[in-house]
């Protein structure tokens, strides 16, 4: 199995990862400024700046897939 083959299950476990974080931070996930805040944000810490971490790796692995000539979806 390649490397490739691990990114959409990466993609997928970060997703839920970040789906609980934003519930335990209690924000609207549909809220794309709160979430680029949060990304921003580099003094975030507990919750906030587990979220922080998750969305950045996500960014990671979705740039990663790009590069590999797939879609992160």
């Amino acid at each position: 199995m390649s490397l490739f083959e691990h990114y959409p299950q990466e993609l997928h476990d970060l997703e839920a990862q970040i789906r609980n974080y934003i519930a335990i931070c209690g924000l609207d996930p549909r809220d794309s400024v709160s979430l680029d805040t949060i990304i921003h944000d580099h003094s975030a810490c507990g919750a906030k700046g587990t979220l922080r971490a998750l969305l950045i790796l996500r960014i990671k692995v979705e740039t990663g897939m790009m590069g590999a000539g797939m879609s992160p979806q």
